[in-house]
């Protein structure tokens, strides 16, 4: 488990550049799956031009029961793991990598960045990275803390909230961009 800093748009910009050119580099071709970030991994990598050639496309199941319909995820994991946990995360990636055969490497993203999150998940996410090599498949996966968001009603902390969130949705991508920066170097 690791807890981790809030970063900047910039920072996922640059981690974002950075894998774009680790991929080119490694001549590796990436599929995500993204549920807590809604997309934004994605949206980070498509900016350079010429990534659609070791960028596959990313697969956002925000919802359970898309994760269910589009991926086949487990009903047993969802109800006793539940889709914050390193389970759904590693068979997102599975599922994801198993669909899209023109990828070498699938790294899946889930977790609850609030507000509204039970306590016990709040700020939690988990990050797990699914590669073929060779007949087989290897894989890894990561825990990550972001802490709690404030809670209560006011203007101020709703305001408050929503920046965090994002700060949160943010910080989430950027782990998911270094992650697999730093698994291509270990291939």
């Amino acid at each position: 488990m690791m807890k981790t800093r809030l970063v900047s748009e910039s920072e996922l910009n640059r981690a974002a550049k950075n894998l774009s050119q680790a991929l080119r580099k490694h001549q590796a071709r990436l599929v995500l799956a993204e549920s807590c970030t809604g997309g934004l991994v994605a949206a980070a990598l498509t900016q350079f031009p010429g990534i659609s050639e070791y960028f596959c496309g990313s697969c956002v199941v925000y919802r359970d029961d898309t994760k269910r319909r589009w991926l086949n995820a487990s009903r047993k994991i969802l109800k006793t793991k539940t889709s914050v946990s390193r389970e759904m995360s590693d068979e997102l990636a599975l599922k994801t990598l198993q669909k899209t055969p023109e990828a070498d490497l699938c790294v899946a993203v889930t977790g609850h960045l609030g507000p509204d999150a039970p306590e016990e998940l709040d700020g939690i996410i988990y990050i797990s990275a699914v590669w073929r090599s060779g007949r087989s498949k290897r894989k890894v996966s990561q825990k990550i803390l972001l802490g709690a968001l404030p809670h209560g009603k006011k203007t101020l902390v709703q305001k408050q909230t929503e920046l965090l969130r994002l700060k949160r949705q943010i910080t989430a991508s950027h782990s998911v961009l270094v992650m697999v920066r730093s698994l291509l170097r270990k291939v």
